[in-house]
């Protein structure tokens, strides 16, 4: 487990639909029956490794280096293990409340982790070899862990932690009931899927189960205002996602241009796009709603700064913005 270091959470570009990743993901819920992940990969560039991470809102990630993507296809048993033991962090609930913990609990659950990924190597057919050998690699030799949160420099004990999970040692029951995860899941997907109805009806399941679901919220207000075009309620739903979670840089930049649509409000629009990009300079909707508010101050060398980087940044509009309006000129 990692602190949040990379701004991926309300991105949905930063989402992994690599038909090779998520193979594998389902291959390792499917060694202890389940049929679904719950929670979402994200793309975090640059940390050749990948975390567990659980936001404010309860929502859980898997983060992984896209440098990694291609590593699995030949079945490298290094990159499986260390999603293996990120998983086993959510399923084992090491990710909530992991702040408040002493060193001690912290290395217990970095050993649980290690069991379990010993447990999926087997399960996926790697060696009991193959399973620990990585550790001569990363552990060259054996020291004290006993001020470090990880057991890192204790290569006997992830060594033995990995065979224990291997032979089916001190291994519990995965299976569970409907969680926030799998509600907000499923909303996410019938919404894609344009069947709104359902996909309000599992975002409220999933509010019921946890009420501080701060993206359920806005994903909610998504429907009012898109879909429904009530921009009473999606006022509202924006308002208590921002409440709940001051950095969803998604719902401040959502209520900047439902206050443009809808109240033709550009200046308190423009205090909520600075908000957003305070949260998240990187990004593009926002640069780009961000550089139409600028046209309407007749400040045209500032929107052009900001539709350029969101064209760069990948957001079509900012490229179209750009040429519009001359911006190269």
């Amino acid at each position: 487990m990692r602190p949040n270091f990379c701004q991926f959470v309300y991105d949905d570009s930063k989402n992994i639909d690599e038909t090779n990743v998520l193979e594998v993901i389902d291959e390792i819920l499917k060694t202890i029956s389940l049929d679904k992940k719950s929670f979402f990969l994200k793309k975090c560039a640059n940390i050749n490794n990948a975390y567990a991470y659980c936001s404010v809102d309860g929502t859980r990630y898997i983060v992984i280096d896209e440098s990694w993507l291609n590593q699995i296809n030949n079945r490298n048993w290094f990159i499986i293990g260390v999603l293996a033991h990120e998983i086993g962090h959510h399923l084992n609930g090491h990710t909530i409340n992991s702040k408040i913990l002493n060193l001690s609990e912290r290395r217990q659950q970095e050993l649980e982790a290690d069991r379990f990924s010993g447990s999926i190597l087997k399960n996926l057919g790697a060696s009991q070899i193959e399973a620990t050998a990585w550790v001569n690699t990363i552990i060259p030799f054996e020291e004290s862990d006993e001020h470090s949160t990880h057991p890192s420099k204790s290569k006997s004990k992830r060594i033995s932690a990995i065979k224990a999970g291997y032979n089916g040692v001190e291994l519990r029951d995965y299976t569970s009931k409907e969680s926030y995860e799998d509600y907000f899941v499923l909303g996410y997907e019938y919404f894609n899927q344009k069947d709104f109805k359902k996909s309000y009806a599992y975002y409220q399941k999933a509010l019921e189960i946890n009420p501080k679901g701060s993206m359920a919220y806005n994903n909610i207000a998504n429907i009012y205002y898109y879909v429904w075009n009530n921009l009473e309620e999606a006022l509202k739903y924006y308002q208590i996602a921002i409440n709940l979670d001051s950095r969803n840089y998604i719902a401040w930049h959502n209520l900047g241009d439902l206050t443009i649509l809808g109240y033709n409000d550009y200046k308190k629009a423009f205090e909520y796009y600075n908000q957003a990009l305070k949260l998240e300079p990187n990004y593009g909707k926002s640069l780009c709603s961000r550089g139409v508010v600028y046209l309407q101050y007749n400040m045209k060398n500032e929107a052009c700064v900001d539709f350029r980087k969101a064209c760069l940044l990948g957001v079509q509009n900012g490229c179209d913005n750009y040429q519009y309006n001359r911006c190269s000129n």
